[in-house]
């Protein structure tokens, strides 16, 4: 019995190891963990961040990603700006980054595609639309 149990916990950690990571950063408590649960019922890894700054420092202490849903406005670094840092980056510039913005939609799309972001999406998301686009960026 030792054997089997042993067995099916090496292949529930290759399972784990095997979902898709996304890291969700919105300053918004409620947003942030609306996201997070929804992407976890699709089937992947979430974990959220309340800044742009503290996402920056958990990929700089070796995280990575297999995709960002990033807010535009946020204390401290925009949005944008970060996904143009991780871009620049070679070590992360295969991460799939979605921006989203709540205000002034047209001006930030413009802004998240300059600074090299995969997808734009406006708030209040969709979130089939989201999961559709997350899927499509992750089969890559």
């Amino acid at each position: 019995m030792k054997g089997l149990t042993e067995r099916l916990l090496n292949f529930f950690i290759f399972l784990r190891m095997m979902k898709k990571k996304i890291y969700v950063v919105d300053d918004t408590l409620l947003v942030r963990k609306i996201a997070i649960g929804f992407y976890e019922c699709g089937g992947y890894e979430a974990r959220g961040f309340p800044d742009a700054g503290s996402l920056l420092e958990a990929i700089a202490r070796g995280e990575r990603p297999d995709l960002i849903l990033m807010d535009t406005k946020m204390p401290g670094i925009m949005g944008y700006e970060a996904c143009e840092r991780l871009k620049r980056d070679e070590a992360t510039s295969g991460i799939k980054i979605i921006g989203a913005s709540g205000a002034d939609a047209d001006s930030y799309e413009r802004r998240w595609r300059e600074a090299g972001a995969d997808y734009f999406t406006p708030k209040p998301f969709s979130l089939g639309t989201l999961l559709d686009k997350t899927r499509e960026l992750l089969e890559e």
